[in-house]
């Protein structure tokens, strides 16, 4: 079994990321399972093999999680709690030259 939380990381107090998808790969074959955290930010993956796997997490306005060589052993159960860091968001805003007599919410018609 493997389990887990996800939270924002960098403040003192880490808060919960909920709704991250969160995915398992074993390295050995192409099968893949991914859950999403709950509101707490934690996931629960069960009745895994005996594997090397890779975690990944994403969630929105955050970077990706990407850890490879996570050895899941026979009846193990494996803690890995996740922190992710806010992505740096670039904002553009367009400034438009506002007609004369034409206010920003409404036009009139004289």
């Amino acid at each position: 079994m493997g389990i887990g939380v996800l939270t924002r990381a960098g403040s003192a107090w880490p808060a919960a990321a909920p709704n991250a998808k969160v995915t398992l790969t074993d390295k050995g074959t192409p099968v893949s399972r991914s859950t999403q955290t709950n509101t707490q930010g934690k996931h629960v993956f069960s009745q895994l093999n005996s594997a090397t796997s890779r975690l990944e997490a994403e969630a929105s306005r955050f970077t990706e999680f990407d850890r490879p060589g996570i050895i899941v052993g026979t009846q193990a159960a494996l803690v890995i709690d996740i922190a992710l860091e806010l992505s740096s968001v670039t904002e553009s805003v367009k400034a438009h030259k506002l007609l004369e007599g034409v206010g920003p919410c409404c036009a009139s018609s004289r």
